[in-house]
C-alpha cells in the first residue's frame, strides 16, 4: 500500500494543528493496514524547500537554515505521534532528476509550451488528448461526492494554458534552458513526486479543500499527460482544523494538561475537520472533549478488570467502525466510537459494573481504534489484558 500527503510547506517553518489533519489520516491508514500485515509506504509529510522565501540567499545559508527547518519540523510532526514515513524534498537531487525527467517527457509530447520565458501545462490538450474525464471518474473520493464535480468544474475554467514555472533562485531547473532564473514550478514537483514510489497509481491520496487546484487538479493533468491513470485510486479531501490565531503546533500542545496522552489528544483535534469542506475551529473545549473521551476510554478499562478479571486478548474488530476508516471516513468512524464509550459507561454507571457483551465489544472497538489513539489504547490494553493499572 502507497499512501501520500501533499507537502506541508518547510519554508514558511510553522506547522499548525490543520496540517495534522493530512498527517493524522494518512498515519491511520498506514497503521490500520500494517495492522492487516500489509507492507505499507508512507509518503509525507512532503517537505517543500522550493519557497520564495530563500530567493536571494546565497547557498551556504540556505543548507544551514534547511537543515535547521528539517530539525524544527520533525520535532513538531512527532507531537502528532507520527513515528514513520518516507520524506520527499523537491531539493533532493533525487526528486529535482525525477521532476525533469517528466517535464521532458510532457514537453516531447507538446503537453508543456513555452511562451517567451515562460512554460505552461496545456490543460486543454491534455483533457482532449487522453482519457483524463474517464480517469477522474474512476476515482473513489471520500467522504464527499461534491469533490468529483469540483474537478469537473475545473476543466472547463482552466481550458487554456496554467504556468509550470516561475523565477526563482531554488528550484529544480528547466532542462536545456539557459534562463538560470526561470525554474519550474514548485507545484509540477510534487504532482511528479508519487512517481518517485513507482509509476503506477498510489492506493491512497488526502488532501484539503483550500489546495484543490495545485494538490489534486495538476496531479490529474499531469498523471493522465505522462501515462494516462490517475494519480491516486483513493482520495479524500477534507475541511481543516483551524486553531485561534493559527497557531504554532507547539504553543496549541502545551495547552495540554494531560501528559501521558498528549499525543493522542492533539490527533483528536486534528481529526476534528468535518467530512465535508468545512473548516472546524478548535479551543480549550476541543481539548477537553479529547480528554474526557480518552479518559473514559481508560476508566472502562479499569472497570472491566474490577470487575471481570483480567481479559483474554481478542482478536476481533468492530466491523462498523473497520469499514467507515477503510472508506476514509475517519471523522464518522471517531464520532461512532465516542458515542458508544459514552453509552457503554452509561450503562455501566447504572448498573454499577459492566456487562460482559459491552466488554466484549469494547475490546473489539479498541482494536479497530488503536490508529486512532495508539498511546491510549496501549495503555487500556496493559490495564485490561495484563491486570497492571
Amino acid at each position: 500500500m502507497k499512501i501520500y500527503s501533499p507537502a506541508i510547506i518547510s519554508a514558511k517553518e510553522k506547522v499548525v494543528v490543520g496540517h495534522g489533519s493530512n498527517l493524522v489520516w494518512c498515519d491511520i491508514l498506514g497503521r490500520r493496514y500494517r495492522q492487516k500485515g500489509q507492507k505499507v509506504e508512507y509518503f509525507f509529510p512532503s517537505l517543500n524547500n522550493h519557497g520564495k522565501r530563500f530567493d536571494g540567499v546565497d547557498r551556504q545559508h540556505l543548507d544551514e537554515s534547511l537543515k535547521e527547518i528539517r530539525i524544527c519540523l520533525e520535532r513538531k510532526l512527532g507531537l502528532f505521534g507520527i513515528d514513520s514515513y518516507q520524506t520527499y524534498e523537491d531539493s533532493n537531487p533525487d526528486s529535482e532528476r525525477n521532476t525533469q525527467k517528466y517535464f521532458r517527457i510532457l514537453q516531447n509530447r507538446t503537453f508543456i509550451k513555452q511562451v517567451g520565458e515562460q512554460y505552461f501545462l496545456d490543460i486543454s490538450r491534455i483533457i482532449q488528448g487522453t482519457d483524463f474525464i474517464e480517469n477522474l471518474k474512476k476515482i473513489n473520493f471520500a467522504p464527499s461526492g461534491e469533490v468529483r464535480k469540483r474537478l469537473f468544474d475545473l476543466t472547463k475554467t482552466l481550458s487554456g494554458l496554467y504556468p509550470i514555472s516561475k523565477p526563482r533562485d531554488f528550484a529544480t531547473e528547466i532542462p536545456s534552458f539557459t534562463n538560470k532564473h526561470e525554474k519550474i514550478n514548485p507545484i509540477f514537483d510534487l504532482a511528479v513526486s508519487p512517481a518517485l514510489f513507482s509509476e503506477g497509481s498510489i492506493d491512497y491520496a488526502v488532501d484539503g479543500s483550500r489546495t484543490l487546484l495545485p494538490g489534486l487538479f495538476i496531479p490529474l493533468a499531469v498523471w493522465s499527460g505522462l501515462f494516462n491513470r490517475v494519480f491516486s485510486k483513493n482520495i479524500c479531501v477534507h475541511g481543516y482544523a483551524t486553531n485561534e490565531g493559527s497557531r504554532d503546533v507547539e504553543e496549541f500542545y502545551k495547552q495540554i494538561r494531560t501528559k501521558l496522552i498528549q499525543s493522542d489528544i492533539l490527533r483528536y483535534c486534528a481529526l476534528q475537520c468535518t467530512d465535508s469542506f468545512e473548516d472546524t475551529g478548535l479551543n480549550q473545549d476541543r481539548i477537553l472533549g479529547a480528554e474526557k473521551l480518552l479518559y473514559r476510554v481508560l476508566n472502562l478499562s479499569k472497570h472491566i478488570l474490577k470487575h471481570l478479571g483480567p481479559q483474554k486478548r481478542e482478536d476481533n474488530e468492530n466491523e462498523g467502525l473497520g469499514e467507515m476508516i477503510d472508506k476514509m471516513n475517519h471523522i464518522k468512524a471517531l464520532y461512532s466510537f465516542e458515542s458508544e464509550m459514552f453509552a457503554i459507561s452509561g450503562r455501566t454507571h447504572h448498573a454499577g459494573q459492566i456487562d460482559k457483551s459491552d466488554a466484549r465489544e469494547f475490546l473489539r472497538s479498541l482494536n479497530t481504534m488503536e490508529p486512532f489513539f495508539p498511546i491510549t489504547i496501549k495503555r487500556t490494553k496493559e490495564i485490561v489484558y495484563g491486570g497492571r493499572v
